[in-house]
């Protein structure tokens, strides 16, 4: 490797490690990776630009998670329209929101060390109607292991709730409870 190279990848290094610490969300598909510094993952987004590809990404996109400490790398999530990926303070879980079609967003935590994903039902806090649309917004991860959470939605009536949800997700055993409003 030349000098050039070298400062190149140095470069290259810095950048990803000064987004992971600034930025705590991503919008995918992206041509990007995330490198989570904390726990030394890596987060990567694919799109199919052909057939081949649709049947290899199991949809149009696919989310990966190359996880070092463990050597794997695997396929996290496939979907079709976007998603916004969100990390908690200590890299050890995401909250991905889905853009599952033109009315419903989808929430799933993923959590890093056991490589596991769960889907969080959500609705049942809104009473939405199933032609009702509505979009879930990550306003923050907490210190205290919740997340804020702004639920919007429109159709049957009108509704914009802001809450602080708790997740039990619990790590060492890579499950996840029933979501709950903070103080229920």
């Amino acid at each position: 490797m030349n000098i050039t190279q070298m400062r190149a990848a140095i470069l290259c290094a810095l950048v990803l490690v000064v987004t992971s610490c600034t930025v705590a969300r991503r919008e995918f598909p992206t041509g990007r990776a995330i490198w989570l510094n904390k726990t030394s993952v890596i987060i990567v987004g694919f799109s199919a630009r052909n057939s081949d590809d649709l049947g290899k990404l199991g949809d149009n996109h696919g989310l990966y998670v190359l996880n070092q400490g463990r050597q794997r790398f695997e396929r996290v999530l496939s979907y079709g329209r976007h998603l916004t990926v969100h990390w908690n303070p200590d890299q050890t879980c995401l909250a991905i929101i889905e853009s599952e079609g033109s009315n419903r967003d989808a929430l799933y935590i993923y959590n890093v060390h056991e490589m596991s994903l769960h889907k969080v039902n959500v609705e049942p806090l809104t009473e939405f109607a199933p032609d009702d649309h509505f979009r879930i917004l990550l306003k923050s991860w907490n210190a205290d292991d919740t997340v804020s959470l702004k639920l919007e939605g429109y159709g049957s009536r009108e509704i914009a709730i802001e809450t602080r949800c708790r997740i039990p997700f619990d790590l060492h055993r890579g499950k996840l409870g029933a979501l709950k409003v903070k103080g229920s």
